[in-house]
């Protein structure tokens, strides 16, 4: 029906019309025993008519877009209409070819052998039209439109498997075209067809590493990314290492620093110092960045014997990039860089880098170095852990609990609940916290809610805390805290404090007290119970699902008549509760 007033449904047999409208699956059937839609819509492709054509050809990239992809007479009529004289026919048949072949790459290599004559016979056709298909893509490489080259090569890209020897070469030889646009597809080609580690490819992409076009340069960075082996000829690694160097677009030396990693050997000394050179000293704070980020991914991935030799070495000279970019670096986001640089590499030496990043003036790269904190203390999966890195972290997070950034101070109380330590001095300080902004109190409750089991003084302070509060995040957090150890089973007032949340009207709320009356009230407290059965048929269906998983925590024995009343009254009102 959306293919109405194309005007070529004149062209079409009554059959063919049925297949495409009828409303009917059975009417379809029957239609298709007469008709196959792809050969019509395939011959009618062979009008000398140009207008017409471009009907059919929407047709046709309708019936397609449907599911109509591996059909070979569609893929040959195609392929015969990628030869046209009108070069707007030539790229529109090649570049329908690309979607209209697609299902029958899979066909290409595999064994005919074993299979009933007819289906041989349909496989043949299929291998036969993918072939069709990528010499008409070939052959639209040497087009004398630029945009038909263009298009032949994003095409070919689709069409052919990595190892196609003869379809690189092709797309190999697109690489020098005259315009870059074009060199850019032929780019996307060769890395569709090469194989990984292909020398004769990787020779060429290194030639385009200089080319006059930035995108070209960055498109054959990141393909010889893709293909390149770890063992890497010197001139390849030698290349890439010249782009990030001197290259004048900013995106193609963070694109060489993403080869340069890729093609990392570990025993070549050299790359080490490239990309601690561009970490130092590049001019663009973004690919400054990259390498940061690039050698702290180094150090993680490092895994065989052979290249763990190398570890303390490697360590070492990154230590000395972000020690120096942390102090030296003009750029913030090079600093965060650094920051979450040394939470990857979780080394515990490196929380002296940490520390130059707590004392910056900028709260960005504070954030950052907190975050990091608890990724150093407990050490990398190499890196022994060291209990005096992780009492420092712990006196630095609680430093920064006084920082003049709300977001630094909600870092900090967040780390101290990784961190673990439950002494006084952190309680204290956590407990102060309570007061502050919502956002820092909620975390502040949560790491006492991890801390602290059992503790009368803050029970005190989170109760008085759930009771003056105004903001239902904070409120939340405090329930959700005394529900976790902080307060002895059985404790009064907590227990009269949560269940006077059940009547509010936050859900969220109302969903925490319930779940934290669970914990703190014994098993069988029938006042409790009461409570929650009172407010069950006023709460929203969050609220209520969880004020039921309390009650089943809180009944003591089967067959309760007031808790079986409760619950069969909520089926009985139809919620979703």
């Amino acid at each position: 029906q959306d293919l109405a007033g194309l005007g070529w449904e004149q062209y079409l047999s009554s059959a063919a019309l049925i297949c495409l409208r009828a409303a009917s699956p059975d009417a379809r059937i029957v239609a298709r025993r007469h008709v196959d839609l792809a050969e019509v819509l395939a011959a009618s492709l062979a009008t000398e008519d140009c207008a017409f054509f471009w009907r059919k050809l929407a047709a046709l990239q309708k019936f397609v877009a449907r599911g109509g992809q591996g059909h070979p007479a569609v893929v040959l009529a195609l392929a015969e209409r990628a030869q046209d004289s009108d070069w707007r026919v030539r790229q529109a048949a090649i570049e329908a070819l690309a979607e209209a072949a697609g299902r029958l790459k899979s066909v290409v290599g595999a064994s005919l052998e074993h299979l009933p004559a007819t289906e041989e016979a349909d496989a043949s056709a299929r291998v036969e039209a993918h072939g069709k298909a990528v010499s008409a893509a070939s052959k639209g490489l040497s087009d004398e439109y630029a945009d038909v080259r263009e298009t032949a090569a994003l095409a070919l890209a689709k069409l052919v498997s990595h190892g196609d020897t003869s379809a690189a070469a092709v797309a190999m030889s697109a690489l020098t075209d005259s315009v870059a646009v074009v060199r850019r597809a032929a780019i996307s080609a060769v890395l569709a067809a090469s194989a990984q580690g292909d020398a004769p490819a990787m020779q060429c992409l290194v030639r385009r590493i200089v080319d006059s076009d930035s995108e070209v340069r960055k498109a054959a960075l990141s393909a010889l990314a893709s293909i390149g082996p770890h063992n890497a000829e010197l001139t390849w690694i030698a290349a890439a290492a010249g782009r990030l160097r001197g290259d004048p677009d900013s995106d193609v030396r963070e694109a060489a620093v993403s080869c340069l990693l890729q093609l990392f050997d570990p025993r070549k000394r050299g790359m080490l110092a490239e990309l601690a050179s561009a970490a130092l000293h590049n001019s663009m704070s973004k690919v400054r960045s990259a390498a940061i980020l690039g050698m702290a991914d180094l150090l993680v991935t490092i895994t065989s014997p052979s290249e763990t030799c190398n570890l303390q070495t490697l360590l070492h000279c990154v230590r000395t990039v972000l020690r120096t970019s942390m102090q030296e670096d003009v750029a913030v986001e090079v600093r965060s860089a650094t920051a979450e640089a040394a939470k990857k590499i979780a080394c515990p030496s490196l929380v002296a880098v940490i520390e130059i990043g707590l004392q910056d003036s900028d709260q960005r790269v504070r954030w950052a170095s907190l975050s990091a904190l608890p990724a150093l203390s407990k050490g990398g999966k190499r890196v022994a852990l060291d209990p005096n890195v992780k009492e420092k972290a712990v006196n630095l997070a609680l430093q920064k609990l006084s920082d003049g950034s709300c977001s630094v101070r909600q870092e900090a109380s967040s780390a101290l609940g990784v961190l673990g330590s439950a002494s006084a001095a952190v309680t204290r300080a956590l407990l102060a916290r309570l007061r502050d902004r919502s956002e820092v109190a909620v975390a502040a409750a949560s790491a006492l809610a991890f801390l602290v089991k059992t503790d009368k003084a803050v029970s005190d302070a989170l109760i008085a805390r759930l009771q003056d509060a105004r903001d239902c995040n904070v409120r939340c957090s405090v329930c959700t805290a005394l529900g976790s150890g902080v307060v002895p089973p059985g404790d009064a007032e907590a227990i009269s404090v949560l269940s006077a949340c059940l009547g509010e009207s936050d859900a969220q709320l109302v969903a925490c007290s319930a779940l934290a009356l669970s914990t703190v009230a014994q098993k069988g407290d029938s006042s409790v119970s009461a409570a929650i059965i009172e407010q069950l048929p006023h709460m929203a269906p969050e609220a209520a699902s969880a004020a039921l998983r309390a009650l089943a925590k809180l009944t003591v024995r089967r067959g309760d008549p007031k808790v079986v009343s409760a619950v069969l009254a909520c089926l009985g009102n139809g919620g979703r509760s």
